[in-house]
């Protein structure tokens, strides 16, 4: 037992020193390691295309397919992106509970979220960018509204219902975004 508390005391400080000594690339391994690191890891967006996508929102969405070359094969993940001005955004839906702050801006300012017709069409392209996977969660899927706030559910975290919820104003323009794991009842 002793020697294993030595092994992993060891190896706890060894770790952060062996990260210590990482220094930044000369230019010359910079322009190498930026020529060859597609040989490494592949990245493949594809534009998310759909009409509601387009009344909701004012930015494109992307299904970005990001691959690397592993020794045992390939590792392949998709996230969802967005434009939000000059920047590309990871707009994947999140796993946790989150303020959504790029999301608001990714909407359509034109865009009304105000009647049950509005609420469809929301729903729509939530379904193009975040299709919904499994029979559980598309049988919990639905929207209602709560007074300024309207309430989309996209699937089940355990017992409880997840998904985002709209803030508007008297309008109907969304001016809060955010994902819950356990939306209100």
């Amino acid at each position: 037992m002793h020697k294993s508390l030595i092994l992993v005391l060891t190896l706890a400080f060894c770790a952060p020193a062996a990260h210590a000594a990482a220094q930044a690339l000369t230019p010359a391994e910079r322009a190498f390691f930026d020529q060859h690191i597609s040989e490494i890891v592949q990245i493949e967006p594809k534009r998310l295309v759909d009409p509601a996508l387009q009344k909701v929102f004012a930015t494109p969405f992307y299904e970005v397919t990001v691959t690397i070359r592993e020794n045992n094969g390939m590792n392949t993940n998709t996230l969802i992106a967005a434009r939000v001005g000059s920047q590309l955004v990871n707009a994947t839906r999140p796993g946790e509970d989150a303020e959504l702050p790029d999301f608001l801006k990714m909407m359509n300012p034109v865009f009304k979220l105000a009647t049950s017709a509005d609420a469809r069409t929301l729903q729509q392209a939530l379904d193009a960018a975040y299709p919904i996977l499994g029979s559980d969660d598309q049988k919990a899927k639905t929207y209602r509204r709560a007074g300024n706030q309207w309430i989309f559910v996209r699937g089940v975290f355990f017992d409880n219902r997840q998904g985002f919820v709209f803030e508007t104003d008297s309008t109907g323009a969304i001016v809060a975004v955010k994902y819950a794991l356990k939306l209100p009842a």
